[in-house]
């Protein structure tokens, strides 16, 4: 069995000023997903 982590991409469009909305719904997830998986944000 390979000790690879898994791949995830994932990309978040720009529509403003950083809020709560992103923080909770996107942002809170990528910060503890790091650890798992090897990550590429855009």
């Amino acid at each position: 069995m390979s000790n690879e982590k898994e791949i995830v991409v994932s990309g978040v469009r720009p529509t403003g000023n950083l809020h709560l909305g992103n923080y909770f719904g996107a942002l809170r997830n990528y910060v503890k997903m790091q650890d798992e998986y090897n990550c590429y944000f855009l």
